[in-house]
């Protein structure tokens, strides 16, 4: 067993994508899809994240304790920071059937978003940050 996270570990997450009149839907848990569709399998390779990866990813979160009141803590998250540093910082590439894409800037940013969510999700599954 290595505790340390080498530069060239990946990750690789199954993206079921399908679409319905003209609309693309995603998932990245295959039950999601509906009966009678076969979908397309996209891969999505991330680079495994170590420490100093998942300490930048959660500090995208910016975390708050808003207010502490009548002995509840309101927590204030920004999810979505926390969860676009993970695709932009940690993406590697994508396999569409035969096509490999490398991930860069205009990748991530020409993604379908159902797509993209569901890739985020799929990769928050596997690793714990």
């Amino acid at each position: 067993m290595n505790i340390f996270v080498t530069k060239n570990e990946e990750i690789i997450v199954d993206v079921f994508v399908w679409e319905i009149d003209d609309t693309i839907d995603a998932s990245n848990i295959r039950q999601e899809v509906p009966e009678k569709i076969e979908p397309q399998i996209v891969k999505f390779v991330f680079r495994k994240p170590c420490y100093k990866d998942s300490s930048r990813i959660m500090k995208k979160a910016n975390i708050q304790n808003v207010s502490i009141t009548e002995g509840k803590n309101d927590i204030s998250a920004d999810l979505m920071g926390m969860q676009d540093e993970m695709l932009r910082s940690q993406l590697v590439k994508i396999i569409d059937g035969e096509k490999v894409i490398l991930a860069d800037e205009n990748t991530v940013n020409e993604l379908e978003p159902k797509v993209a969510r569901a890739a985020i999700a799929a990769i928050f599954e596997k690793v714990g940050i």
